[in-house]
């Protein structure tokens, strides 16, 4: 009797032990970056989507992505725990809010000038001079002209109202990645020639993100499903169908 007691005893300690240690679960976000990331109908599709939807097969986790306005993503990505933000560009001033995955990719960033109003810049310190420049609330192109000293931007919420404020000659210039800035004209309704890369900015690489605070086993799981993909050539593969 007092064995089977013991038993019973070990049994519901292991599984109160069990549920102690029940994984959190993760809140992944992303942003209308596309083809990285984008609304299709009710689900988040685009390179950064697949990549992290082959993470989850390799881990069995069905987490789905939210899209959201950059600012609060990033927000939530370094203030929260169990949060998963992609992609994120690696910086030196985000280098210790993170945990990193990756890289993805190489993106270059340009200033981006309408085309019937071109400028030319010799050099990234004369366009402090420039009235105002437009630039997507703490995007990684922001903080980085923030860092260089930059007074004359003009921070909107929406990637596509810094399109609208280059058209309307509210700013001069305004800055974007190479690798989402077609996509994102042709969503506010002109067409990447409408404008003109005036002066490369910076070269950076993007990944996907999770908070500090999360698990060490998450990002641990995470790394080495993402190293997976790379090593069989699933990352390379998803890449082509999308870049």
């Amino acid at each position: 009797m007092k064995r089977a007691l013991l038993i019973v005893f070990c049994v519901l300690v292991a599984a109160l032990v069990s549920c102690g240690r029940k994984q959190i679960p993760l809140t992944i976000l992303t942003e209308d970056y596309p083809p990285l990331s984008f609304a299709a109908g009710n689900t988040v599709s685009g390179y950064g989507a697949d990549v992290v939807a082959a993470i989850q097969a390799r881990l069995k986790t069905s987490y789905k992505p939210s899209l959201v306005d950059w600012d609060e993503a990033y927000r939530r990505a370094i203030s929260e725990p169990n949060i998963v933000l992609f992609t994120m560009e690696r910086t030196p001033e985000r280098e210790n809010l993170v945990h990193w995955i990756g890289p993805l990719g190489e993106n270059k960033t340009y200033f981006y000038a309408y085309k019937s109003r071109p400028i030319e810049l010799q050099d990234l310190e004369q366009a402090k001079s420039i009235k105002a420049i437009a630039t997507t609330t703490n995007w990684f192109s922001e903080q980085y002209l923030k860092s260089k000293g930059f007074d004359n931007l003009v921070s909107s919420v929406k990637p596509s109202d810094s399109i609208k404020q280059l058209v309307s000659g509210r700013v001069e210039m305004s800055a974007f990645s190479e690798i989402t800035f077609r996509q994102i004209a042709e969503d506010t309704g002109y067409v990447a020639t409408d404008f003109i890369p005036v002066f490369e900015i910076m070269s950076s690489n993007y990944y996907i993100a999770i908070s500090k605070g999360t698990d060490s086993k998450v990002v641990e799981a995470w790394t080495k499903a993402f190293d997976q993909i790379k090593a069989d050539g699933s990352l390379e593969k998803i890449r082509a169908k999308w870049l």
